[in-house]
């Protein structure tokens, strides 16, 4: 039964970013239809443009969302001199996934959380908050390590990584675009001479063009993202509780943890 639903959990996780592809695809395909004006060879040409593009996107979002995510809560690395229990745990759960140590990391909040992050086994961290130290006592806690250590163990952080990407790449297209067009509207109907000038009108088409492609990516195409991101992460979330079970031997830990976080 555990494993059936690791398996299922995990198909349904790669159809669902099959989908966040097509959609990508289908997104690039409607701006290059656009742009190339019934040109072919210029679709192909702009389609490949847009695929380097995306790729290189991701692939910088990629290599730096550990650091970006650890700067952003302002977590600070710890040893084990320092947090002792919490280093002894993650440690323990990381040799029963059978996975390299992850960095064990503190964010300063009084507000109960964890998370983990990273690209891979050997690039990864775990950072808990000092509010959840304070309210979990080491069966409870040893649920949520397992939880994280999960995360790592699984690749999740690798297809949530890929999967904000995405949606952060349709917002910056659409915020582009939007921004560009609305530059051309106004240089094509004010910035001209003569308001029938040939150029002008150009630019103030192409300037419209954009300005409705930047819209629709942030009306439509930012919403269906984040519903792909957020289902993404719920398969993840089911995968990495039942996995915790798993690692812990002892799922009455990582129920109580939860009814104590449910209960601030």
């Amino acid at each position: 039964m555990l494993f059936e639903q690791i398996r299922k959990n995990k198909r349904n996780t790669v159809i669902i970013m099959i989908i966040f592809g097509l959609l990508v695809m289908l997104v690039g395909y409607l701006f290059a239809a656009a742009a190339a004006a019934g040109d072919f060879q210029e679709l192909v040409k702009i389609m490949l443009y847009w695929l380097v593009f995306v790729v290189i996107y991701i692939a910088f979002k990629y290599a730096t969302s550990m650091w970006t995510v650890l700067r952003m809560t302002k977590a600070q690395s710890v040893t084990e001199e320092q947090y002792p229990e919490l280093f002894h745990i993650v440690q323990d759960m990381a040799m029963v996934a059978r996975i390299p140590m992850p960095k064990v990391y503190i964010v300063d909040d009084p507000s109960p959380n964890a998370f983990a992050t990273g690209t891979s086994y050997q690039h990864s961290a775990v950072a808990v908050t000092t509010g959840l130290l304070q309210l979990m006592n080491r069966e409870e806690l040893e649920g949520v390590i397992g939880h994280e250590v999960s995360h790592i163990r699984n690749y999740d952080i690798r297809v949530s990584t890929i999967a904000v990407a995405l949606t952060a790449l349709f917002m910056f297209i659409g915020t582009t675009l939007a921004g560009l067009g609305k530059w051309s509207l106004i240089g094509g109907s004010f910035f001209s001479d003569d308001r029938d000038d040939r150029d002008g009108m150009v630019a103030w088409v192409i300037g419209l063009v954009l300005w409705i492609i930047g819209v629709l990516f942030l009306v439509i195409g930012v919403p269906i993202a984040e519903i792909l991101q957020f289902a993404v992460s719920r398969q993840r979330e089911s995968l990495a509780d039942v996995s915790s079970v798993e690692l812990t031997r002892n799922p009455a830990g990582l129920i109580s943890a939860f009814k104590k976080l449910q209960q601030v």
